[in-house]
């Protein structure tokens, strides 16, 4: 994993690591992967992954907006249906509420992250995808 997020320039603060789930895919070539990440954590440390990362969210927003700021997408990214996501059991069905954050990186990865609060807890989930030329 350390070294997808190298390859990626994907950085993640320590308070992510307790309750981190990922899956790397390789591109065929043996070096640069698809990167899928499930994240859960206090919104506190989800802003500061955020920052790190130089997320932008849909309309402009740079930190979780709430409950409120979740919307359907509008679009489905090719990844979302990706074969690897079923198997990791993530909840991104056509009903689920997002709010949507993405980053061009150097590296030319594109790296896209879909946050929800979690019902019945202060917490907040993300999935992750970043991809080179994604």
């Amino acid at each position: 994993m350390e070294d997808g997020l190298r390859r990626a320039a994907l950085e993640l603060p320590e308070c992510l690591h307790e309750r981190l789930r990922y899956a790397l895919v390789d591109n065929g070539f043996g070096y640069y992967h698809h990167i899928y990440l499930k994240l859960e954590s206090s919104e506190q440390c989800m802003n500061s992954f955020l920052a790190l990362n130089a997320m932008d969210g849909d309309l402009g927003a740079t930190t979780l907006g709430g409950v409120a700021a979740e919307r359907i997408p509008i679009y489905r990214s090719r990844w979302m249906d990706d074969d690897v996501v079923r198997r990791l059991g993530w909840q991104i069905g056509p009903e689920q509420r997002f709010q949507r954050f993405s980053v061009g990186k150097p590296t030319l990865y594109g790296v896209f992250v879909l946050v929800q609060h979690v019902p019945g807890s202060s917490d907040v989930r993300a999935y992750v995808h970043a991809g080179r030329g994604a």
